[in-house]
């Protein structure tokens, strides 16, 4: 069941929201201090087979692709996200009855007659 979910989510993120299948993208992060920090991006699991250690930025620069159509993508996803709550907030608002009461369990005290009788002895 998980493993359907998450195929399920993984060919959905990885081959509808990026653009260019079989590429990479480098996203070169400024806001860290100190050394250079760079993300690697890959659209399909597949291009790790074209890319060697010794050659890696070379291979890279081979299959490199516009980082513009990754902050295109996470915008889309940020807007989709906005909508999705917008909508179930709605949702939950017109279909709210507050003449329902959520049920609760009625607590009982179960306590042993041994116990009983040790509590009055200690009271004596």
């Amino acid at each position: 069941m998980v493993f359907s979910h998450y195929s399920k989510l993984k060919s959905h993120y990885f081959h509808i929201n990026i653009k260019s299948p079989g590429k990479v993208y480098m996203i070169d992060k400024h806001d860290v201090e100190g050394d250079p920090y760079i993300d690697f991006l890959f659209s399909d699991m597949s291009l790790l087979k074209k890319i060697h250690f010794k050659s890696f930025v070379r291979d890279i620069r081979e299959l490199m692709g516009d980082v513009q159509e990754v902050y295109d993508a996470i915008e889309k996803e940020k807007e989709l996200v906005r909508k999705f709550v917008h909508d179930a907030y709605k949702d939950v608002m017109e279909n709210y009855d507050s003449k329902i009461v959520k049920f609760k369990k009625k607590r009982k005290v179960v306590i042993a007659e041994q116990a009983i009788k040790d509590f009055e002895n200690f009271l004596d």
